[in-house]
Parts: C-alpha cells; structure tokens; sequence
C-alpha cells in the first residue's frame, strides 16, 4: 500500500511539475513555511498562499511576495483553532485540536509536496512507531504520543486543490477548501474527500448573469485563465448567459504564465470589439494583475471589468490605473464579519504575533518596520527620533532585538486592522465543519447510531481515523461564521450562495475604494441593489454604460433578430401598430377605428379620404359633369328639332343621336364616381365606363372608315354592292366591338370580384383613403387602353380624310377631335398615378369631362353653327352646289342608266386627281345624294 502510494505520489508530482512547464519559477520559497503545534490530540493541516508569484506579464515571473490574503486566512486558522480549543461546549476536557499549517506558495508543486509531507511522513512515522515497539497488531498503543494530520484545510486556488484532492483521496483525508470554486471539484466519482465552504462558482455564473441582466448588458466578452479554474468558470458562464440570452461577443483564455505576445494578442481584440463595454475576467488574482496592468500599458479605457471572487476586491486594483479599472464591479462571496475576530486583527501589533511567523513580513511590506539589531536604541540620534514621535518601538522577547516602525502622517501604529478582508469566514467555517464532525463522533452514545462504525461501538479518541471524520463531515449542519447554512450536499459544496456586488468608486481624497452596492441571494437567486448607492462606472461617469450588439430601437421601431442572436436590426412598426417609448418591446396594434400616426408612435382615429360630395374637388366634378349633360342634351334637343335639315341629314341622323346619348353617358359619369365607395358601386363602373366610350368611338371610327371607302373609288362602283358601308352593318359593328370590352368586364369581375379598400394614407396624419381595390383600378385602365386604340385608329382614318371639300369636311373635325381624346387620356395616366385618394378620383373625373368636352364642342359646335346662324346653308341645293363645284375639281362623272344602279367614274382632268380630296355626286334617276366627310353615306337629301 505505501509502495502504491508512493508511486502514485510521484506520478501525480511529476505531471504537476509538467503541467508547469514553460514558467520560470524561482526555486525557492521564503521561509519559514511551516508553523505547527503538533502537541494535540487531533491534527488539522493547512495550505494556504501566504506567498506568490507577482507575474510581470513578458514570460518571466518575480520572486515570491508575501499574499497578505494568505496571511490573514492563516491568522484566521489559529484564532478559530484557539477559539475552538476553549469552548468547553465542543470538546471534553484535555482534548485539544491542533495545527501543521503550510505555506503553497501558490504553486501546485510547492503544494503537492507539502501533501506529500502530510500523508507520507505520517505514516513513516507509524511504520516506525510500530517496528521500534514490536507491537503484535496495527492498534497497540504506544507510549510516545504520534499524530496524524486528520484533515486538511485548504488550498485556496481550484488548480491546486485539484491536485491535492487526488492525493488526499487516495488515504480518505478529508479536504475542506476555503477558497476553490472550480465545479470540476463536485465530482465526487474523482475529488471523493473534497469539501468546500465557499459556493461553487455554478452559483457565481448565475449571479453574474444576473448581474449583466439587471444592467441590460447583452453583449459582452470573457477572458478566462488557462487552467481548470478558469475553464470551468467559463463553462458554467457560457451555460447560465445561454438561459437569459446573453450573447458571447469574444471569448478568450490566456496562459496563467502571461506571455507578453498573447497578451498583447487578446487586448487588440478587445479593442477592436468597440460595441462591447463589458468585460468578464474569470482567472486568479495574480493572473488578474498582471492582466489589468498589461491593459494599462496598451490603455485599455472605457470598459467596465467584472471580476470573480478571487479578485473582486483586490486591495493591489486600488493602485492601478483609474481610467482601466475605475468604476469595475466585483462578485465576491459575502463576508459577514466576525466580531472578535476583527477586534482580535485590531489588537494585533510586531509585538504580540510571534505565534504567526508570517506576519512579520506583513509589518515590513506594510509598514516599513525592521528589526533593531544594533542597539540603535541606546544612542542619542534613536532616542531623539523617539521624543520627536517619528518612530513606534516595540520590544520582543528576544534580549536586544526591538522593532522600529516609522511613523506616517495619517497613519496611525502598525496593526492587523489592515489586512485585507476575504474569505477569513470560509476558512472559519472549514475549521469549525471538522470541529462539528469531530464533536459528533465524541458524542456517539447509543448502540445502533449511525454515528457507530462498523464494529458497532463508539469510537474513542485515538480510535478516530481520517475515513471517520470524512464520513460524519457528510452530515454536519451549523450556522457558519459567514452567515450562511454549513451543510454539504452530496457533491461536498454548500446547498446555496450568496454573494456581495461591489463598485470600484473614487473616495473623497481621489483614492479609489470598493463600496458595496448589493448582492444576490443564491436561495432564491434574486439580485438586490442598494437604491441609496450611486454607482460610478469607467471615467468616474453616472451613465450607465451599453454593452448590446446594435442599438436600441427607438420609438415606432421593434427590433428583427439576425443571424447573431443577440444582435438585431431595427424595423418601423406597421401601419396599424405603434410603440410609444424606446426599447425592444414589440409593437402593438391600434384599436378599430384607429390608425398609427407617422412616426409609429400613438393612435389616432381615422379620417376617410374619398371624393364625396361635400368637398371642393367632388363639387367641381358635379358641376362640370351637370354642364356637360344639360349641353350634349341640349345639342340633342336641337338635332332631334332639326332632324330633317340638311346637316343632320348628312350627319348620319340616326348614328349622331346615339353618338350624342354617348356623350350624354360620358359627362353623366362623374356623378356615379362621387361618393363612398361600395361594392355595388366597383362592380358597375366598370361597365359604365366601357359601354359609353367604347361606343363613341366606334361610331366616329365607322363614320371615318365609311367616308374613306365612298371618296377613295378609283373605279366605277355601285352603291348597292357596297354592303360595309350601310348603317345595319355599322349599328352591328358598334356593338360588336363595344361587347368586347363588356364581355371582358363580366370575366374579369367573376374571377376577381370587385371590393372595397381602406388603405392608410402615410403622407398625411390620421386619414385612411377607401377606394374599389387595386384590381378594379387595373381593369379600368385595360378599358381605357382599348378606347384608346380605337381613338388613335380613328384619328389615323380622320387624318387621311382631312382635306375632303368644306361641306363634306367631318373628317377633320373628327381628327381634331380624336387628337383632343388621345391628348387628354395620354397626360392623365402621370397626373392620375402621382396623386391619392380623393385627388386621384377627381383626376380621373377630370379626364372623363375633358375627353367628353373635346367630342362635344369639336363634332357638334359647327353643326350648330350652320343650324342655328347660317340656315341658308342648311338646304339641299347649297349641299348640291357645293357638290358639282367638287366633282369639276376632282374630275369624277358619276353616271346612272336606268334601272341600273349609280356607278362613280372618275373623269380626265387638266387639274391631277388627288386622293383623300374627292367631291362626289351620286345620282340615281335624276335624284341627287350628297356625302360627307365621315363614316356615313348620308341619305338623300330630296327624301
């Protein structure tokens, strides 16, 4: 068994010794390194880092300095032990517990031999005992009184307790750390002996993302120590940011050797992550130091550190650079004071610590104190110094060795009262858990308890083995010195944490000091920070700092995740919804009747937007569109009075009185627009626009197509062959192509039938525009499209006929007219699509009446002109005049036999026959029709 433990040992020192490789430690640590009173019935040995290495950050490291932490903890060991030792209440009388306390050095090798010290010169010890007494059995009694170290208190960082547990572990020793949080210690299949009476830092993830959430800080970096500590905490971090949606934005680990390159290599990205205010350093408090002061070299400003337990709230972070560390939170594990413990710091003076060896490097560091050797006392330069008060003196137990401290200007004499406060209460409560267990395997009364072991019989005192107290460690339960419940779970950790949240702020003098601001309960993981505490944070500012990957949507705008999730780009709220602050809360909708303002920030109730007939636009269209009808009606009246006349007649009587119901329809449109849209109202208009305009311009297309086929004869025809150019066959034509559009209407509106929109008007405040949707408006512009080609056909067979005789001169007027058309449609599209709502009615109104207005005046004014102010031209020989005038012009004879059908020949001329400008004269036994320009051949004019 020893041979395996032996080789085991040397194993595990000789991977720690690896593990170490590539730092250059210096070999020695300062002495002394071990105090101890082995004179007890009962050994409790100690690891504690009462000196470290102070790393430079370039590779190298410094020699050992005195860790006043280290210092204090070890103090805080012998106080409790003596403390203990003089309850009557714990132990019987003439049992004492004793001490074999170490220093580690901070250093895992320096730590597993002062295991290796504990375990194996123990045993040696009662191998040697065993063979000088010749005792028969391993239980005889000897009469020199051996110890065994019982259990071990410590060590203070997780890498170190990590390697001493899997030493510890092997003989059953139990561990109880003070200091390690690493959760790699809860594994019990591993570190079986391992307790500890700080949390774990399972519970310090949770309060620092907490803490990041209390604050807003979504985006936020880490850097981590390259070593179980550090990556474990980096876990356990990771995992609890995950849960409250805390995002990553640079992760890092740093070899606790502190190269300078890899330092220098981590800072620059910290700089170049401008967005990321927050920084978490989860590493030990040497490795924080030399951290912080390489960001000082490289003027690492304006982030905020977080840091861990172990270094929170470093008295060395007070000296650094205030622009890099200012304003810096700390998570430490709350210390609640013990009252005669610090009375007991304070009393302490270079005078009264002889029994703690180590403190009289903390009066050198501290207070400048040295030894007087020399006798400087005697002489007369010393004892002027001492009147004039600039020197404290205290004498020793040693003959002609006194100790001299300098005095400082509001300082005042050497003390404990200075030593930093951390942690003193956890190594109280590991004394006091194998004090608990130790008592309760002394008050083991009744047979049967589950306090026997397996002899069934109380254990006495030289009996109890390191095994028992590891077992009863398991079920002690007290009220610990730092307030907290002492009771391990099955994983050796305590059932909860708590911790105290503290700022770095600067004092009144410009020093800086830590102020506590709040903590958080692990029992109930709520985070409470103190209101009347005002934070500061980096550059001594009051604001708050925002460590998020994109900004705060502002009000009317909700944020979209992308692909990080933590990052977001913010989007408007839709019409009907509105975010009244700022912040990433969505939107909300408004209630009926109510709309978003343009902003996106309020309801306001909606006004509706169509051409009714109480605003100016509807009442001009009215007034327009009433005009038109009470003219075309009139224009009406006059040719159905004058029907028998000469220019009704030739005007085709019958076509130019539906031509004119046409017109009629046309102005009569604009009226049926005006109005609140209505289903009923989107489904007839499109017919009532197509039916009118389709048909006017049909017949002023047939009435052109008809002239040009009479006047365009270069050959003898008969009229009554021509079968094309007879009123039945143009009427049937008209509505042929007027069904077109009819017929496509009907389609359209039984694919996609016709309904009511209410679309929010974004360029004005709180109006909503109600119009026949979007595919009602497609269908009229399809409509007006096909109009449109009929009127440029129509203005094309106008224009060939233009130059047709005066009194047959239709033509032109029908060409100026089609022109008006075209003109009017063409610049309504650009005026009609850059306007909305009501606007946009009235603009389509307007090119209704313009289209119907130019038909009007343009076909019909002369007309009336001849009817009503030259009646001497509306006869049938001025008609017939002017008729024999232009068969001489164009050189034409147009002959009849009788009983023969008329036949139109055309006649030499000294005068060149011109096409599109012939005069004809059709006769047919001795009766004279005259034709004019246009579509039709326009009756006789003797019937």
């Amino acid at each position: 068994m020893k041979l395996f433990l032996f080789v085991f040992c040397i194993l595990v020192t000789t991977s720690s010794k690896g593990h170490s490789a590539g730092v250059n430690h210096v070999q020695h640590c300062e002495n002394p390194r071990r105090i101890s009173n082995l004179e007890a019935d009962l050994i409790l040995g100690g690891l504690f880092p009462v000196h470290v290495m102070q790393p430079t950050g370039n590779g190298t490291q410094q020699e050992y300095d005195i860790n006043f932490y280290g210092v204090n903890w070890v103090e805080a060991m012998l106080f409790t032990i003596n403390e203990i030792n003089h309850d009557p209440r714990f132990f019987p009388l003439n049992f004492t517990l004793g001490y074999d306390i170490k220093d580690s050095c901070n250093d895992v090798p320096v730590a597993l031999k002062a295991t290796l010290d504990f375990i194996l010169d123990a045993g040696n010890t009662t191998i040697d005992k065993i063979i000088t007494k010749n005792c028969s059995t391993r239980y005889c009694k000897c009469t020199d009184k051996q110890t065994l170290i019982s259990a071990v208190i410590g060590a203070a960082s997780s890498p170190i307790s990590t390697n001493v547990a899997n030493l510890l572990g092997v003989d059953n020793t139990p561990q109880i750390s003070y200091s390690s949080t690493s959760v790699l210690l809860s594994d019990k299949t591993v570190y079986h002996s391992f307790f500890r009476t700080i949390p774990s830092d399972t519970y310090q993830a949770q309060a620092l993302a907490d803490l990041l959430k209390q604050f807003g800080w979504t985006y936020v970096s880490i850097v981590a120590s390259d070593n179980a500590y550090g990556r474990a905490g980096l876990d356990s971090l990771r995992s609890e940011l995950k849960k409250k949606n805390i995002c990553i934005a640079l992760e890092e680990v740093f070899n606790p050797s502190l190269p300078q390159n890899e330092l220098s290599r981590i800072i620059k990205s910290l700089k170049s992550t401008p967005r990321v205010r927050v920084i978490i350093l989860w590493c030990e408090r040497p490795n924080a130091l030399g951290f912080l002061n390489e960001a000082s070299r490289k003027r690492l400003k304006g982030k905020t550190w977080i840091g861990t337990e172990t270094w929170g709230d470093a008295w060395q972070l007070e000296s650094l650079d205030e622009n890099v560390v200012g304003g810096m939170l700390g998570v430490l594990p709350l210390l609640k004071k013990h009252t005669a413990y610090e009375e007991h710091l304070k009393s302490l003076n270079p005078n009264n610590t002889d029994h703690n060896p180590w403190m009289w490097e903390y009066w050198t560091k501290k207070f400048n104190c040295s030894w007087d050797t020399e006798g400087l006392m005697n002489s007369t330069y010393s004892r002027v110094h001492v009147r004039e008060r600039e020197l404290y003196v205290y004498k020793t137990k040693h003959p002609n060795m006194t100790i001299i401290c300098p005095k400082y200007p509001q300082a005042g004499p050497p003390t404990g009262d200075l030593l930093p406060r951390n942690k003193y209460t956890n190594v109280m409560d590991a004394v006091y858990a194998v004090a608990h267990a130790v008592k309760n395997i002394l008050d083991c009364k009744d047979r049967g308890s589950f306090l026997l072991d397996a002899r069934e019989k109380c254990l006495s005192v030289d009996e109890i083995t390191p095994n028992d107290i590891l077992k009863f460690l398991k079920n002690v339960s007290f009220e610990g010195r730092s307030g907290s419940q002492i009771m391990f779970d099955e994983k050796g950790d305590l059932r909860y944490g708590s911790y105290a949240i503290k700022n770095l702020q600067r004092s009144g003098n410009n020093e800086m000091k830590f102020v506590e601001i709040g903590n958080w309960s692990g029992i109930d993981g709520k985070l409470s920070l103190s209101n009347n505490s005002k934070i500061m944070w980096n550059g001594w500012s009051a604001e708050q700092p925002i460590s998020t990957c994109s900004d705060e949507c502002r009000a009317g705008f909700y944020p979209v995740k992308e692909s990080v999730r933590c990052c977001w780009k913010c989007v408007e709220c839709e019409t009907d919804f509105i975010k009244p602050k700022a912040g990433q809360d969505k939107c909300r909708k408004c209630p009926n009747g109510y709309v978003s303002n343009a902003p996106r920030t309020k309801c306001v109730k909606l006004k509706s937007d169509f051409l009714s007939w109480g605003d100016g636009e509807g009442i001009s269209a009215a007034i327009l569109a009433v005009i038109g009808v009470f003219i075309s009606v009139s224009v009406l009246a006059v040719f159905y009075k004058y029907r028998n006349t000469a220019v009704v007649k030739a005007s085709n009587r019958e076509l130019s009185f539906v031509h004119l119901g046409c017109i009629v329809a046309i102005f009569a449109l604009p009226l049926v627009t005006i109005g609140k849209p209505t289903v009923a109202g989107c489904t007839a208009f499109p017919f009532s626009f197509a039916i009118p305009l389709t048909l006017c311009t049909s017949i002023m297309l047939l009435k052109t197509d008809r002239l040009l086929r009479i006047f365009q004869a270069r050959s003898r025809l008969t009229a009554s062959s021509s079968y094309l150019i007879s009123n039945k066959m143009q009427v049937i034509v008209a509505v042929i192509m007027t069904l077109v559009p009819v017929i496509l209407t009907t389609i359209w509106l039984i694919v996609d039938p016709p309904n009511v929109m209410i679309k929010v008007d974004n360029s004005r405040e709180g109006w909503q525009i109600i119009s026949c949707d979007e595919s009602h408006e497609l269908l009229n512009i399809v409509i007006l499209a096909y109009v449109l080609i009929i009127a440029l056909l129509c203005t094309y067979f106008a224009f060939k006929a233009r130059k047709l005789p005066e009194n047959f001169n239709e033509a032109k007027f029908i060409c100026f007219a089609m022109f008006a058309f075209c003109i009017f449609w063409l610049s309504f599209f650009p005026a009609y699509y850059d306007s909305t709502g009501s606007t946009r009615n009235f603009v389509f109104c307007l090119g209704i009446l313009s289209s119907g207005y130019a038909v009007l005046c343009i076909m019909y004014v002369p007309k009336l002109r001849v009817i009503l102010f030259h009646p001497e031209d509306n006869t049938t020989e001025a008609f017939r005049a002017t008729t024999m005038v232009a068969m001489k012009k164009a050189g034409v004879v147009v002959s009849s036999n009788s009983g023969t059908p008329p036949r139109i020949t055309p006649l030499p001329s000294p005068v060149p026959s011109r096409r599109n400008s012939l005069d004809l004269v059709v006769t047919n036994e001795g009766r004279t029709s005259a034709v004019s320009i246009g579509r039709t051949i326009l009756p006789s004019l003797t019937q």
